[in-house]
């Protein structure tokens, strides 16, 4: 289970860079177009769209004496590390046109590395534990791994990549910090994709085998994925956590800008979020699997997601109205208020993402039994593009909203006009919330409880034996 949960470590490092930094800096430190930086990015998420599914299908009908999803795990981890610390290197002067292009192509590169390693990661965990409630303890300690590694990668960055200095405040505008991160992290990243697949390697003779006759085409893979559409479980959660997944690219996309200009903290201020957080990691990876039991799995997705979108609007709509008893920016109070908000909404988000994980594996289960295949790369692959989709489509709406309400480049503490700050708040607090809104309406329409998957369950077993005995 640790060795599995490694893995994660090197999705939160990129996941990071792209998109908590990427846009920030070309945007304020590069000085290219909130737009065009967002188009750029755009352009990975088309990728992602096609390559997708594709690694998806072929790790589900690969063959090897090393397993179906290790070899991919393996390959990926050089070419995204390398990759990974281009992409925050541009030449210097290389112009509006040239930036634009370097973006593209290595935000390109990157995604391509990430799917060839993520997509076999997560379906490697759904073959991995194949009960329903294993899975989701299996995916919370997943979860915990990376909920950790973004707390500590958080910690790090605000307090000693990013400090508050005469020459830059905020920090976050020198331009030397992102290099330094992209190396720091490409290191690890390596290290933890070695190290999962050499922990899990001892699970290879127990993970399912590849169907006799199963090869690899673009028409059987756009089949697979067809199929999987078809299943109204996957429909859903596939459409409920895109929208999600919009209002999540954005708000990250926001929310440096709302602690240093809406909020007006230093970055060493924001960077102790890290270790509070860390807490906030460990009691979600230890009450998930409890939740998910007690409450089943989609009362417990709908009541975490909940809390984790409309948390920080509270707190933006509060300042936006201009409350009286509310603290102003220069009290302490205000800081303890964003903290204590912060670390109830990063209690829910990996109990959230553990649930939505294990509900997958659930439907690939439901998926073998209607029409005789296992397919968890089909499963994830649709489900990967869903996640990095929200860091593509709304970082790109992020950008062309950061060029809508004219925000400055290089902007120093305390610059930037009351009119756009309040623009900032109102776009990144309650406007973006209503697309989550409808996201979390539509888990209500999700049935594939306990008792159906145990049905389920019983029907593979079923249909395993008389297999055997044939």
């Amino acid at each position: 289970m640790a060795s599995f949960g490694v893995g994660e470590i090197a999705f939160q490092l990129h996941n990071m860079g792209m998109s908590l930094l990427l846009l920030f800096y070309y945007q304020q430190v590069i000085g290219l177009s909130g737009t065009l930086t967002g188009a750029a990015l755009m352009m990975s998420m088309v990728v992602d769209a096609i390559t997708d599914p594709l690694i998806g299908g072929w790790s589900d009908r690969f063959k090897s004496r090393f397993g179906r999803r290790h070899p991919f795990i393996l390959a990926s981890s050089v070419p995204l590390a390398i990759s990974f610390v281009l992409l925050f290197s541009p030449p210097e002067s290389f112009g509006d046109t040239g930036n634009f292009i370097w973006l593209a192509v290595f935000s390109v590169l990157v995604k391509l590395s990430v799917t060839f390693y993520y997509v076999p990661h997560m379906a490697l965990g759904a073959e991995m534990a194949q009960d329903y409630n294993q899975r989701s303890t299996l995916f919370a300690f997943n979860g915990l791994i990376g909920a950790t590694t973004a707390a500590t990668t958080h910690f790090l960055i605000y307090m000693f990549v990013f400090p508050t200095t005469e020459t830059f405040d905020p920090g976050m505008l020198d331009p030397d910090g992102y290099p330094r991160f992209a190396w720091g992290s490409a290191i690890i990243i390596t290290a933890a994709l070695a190290f999962t697949v050499w922990g899990t390697r001892r699970e290879i003779p127990y993970l399912r085998n590849t169907e006799a006759d199963s090869r690899l085409s673009f028409g059987e893979i756009f089949s697979d994925m067809v199929a999987m559409f078809k299943n109204r479980n996957f429909f859903i959660l596939f459409i409920a956590t895109f929208l999600i997944g919009i209002h999540g690219g954005v708000q990250e996309v926001f929310q440096i800008y709302l602690v240093l200009h809406f909020w007006e903290f230093k970055t060493e201020e924001y960077g102790w979020l890290g270790p509070l957080m860390l807490t906030a990691f460990l009691l979600a990876f230890l009450i998930t699997p409890s939740l998910t039991k007690r409450f089943d799995k989609k009362r417990t997705l709908v009541f975490a997601t909940s809390i984790q979108v409309f948390i920080p609007s509270v707190m933006v709509g509060l300042r936006l109205l201009e409350v009286p008893w509310f603290p102003a920016n220069d009290s302490d109070w205000i800081l303890i208020l964003f903290f204590a908000t912060t670390y109830v909404q990063m209690m829910c988000n990996p109990v959230a993402g553990a649930t939505i994980f294990s509900m997958f594996a659930d439907i690939a289960d439901e998926h073998e039994l209607h029409s005789g295949k296992r397919r968890e790369g089909a499963v994830y692959a649709a489900r990967a593009f869903s996640s990095k989709a929200l860091a593509g489509v709304g970082t790109m709406i992020g950008g062309v909203l950061l060029d809508v309400i004219q925000f400055p480049s290089n902007a120093d503490a305390g610059s930037v006009s009351a009119e756009i700050v309040w623009r900032l708040g109102f776009i990144a607090g309650p406007a973006i919330s209503m697309i989550a809104l409808l996201g979390i309406g539509l888990f209500f329409y999700h049935n594939l409880n306990r008792s159906r998957h145990a049905e389920i369950s019983r029907q593979l077993a079923e249909r395993k034996s008389r297999h055997h005995m044939a």
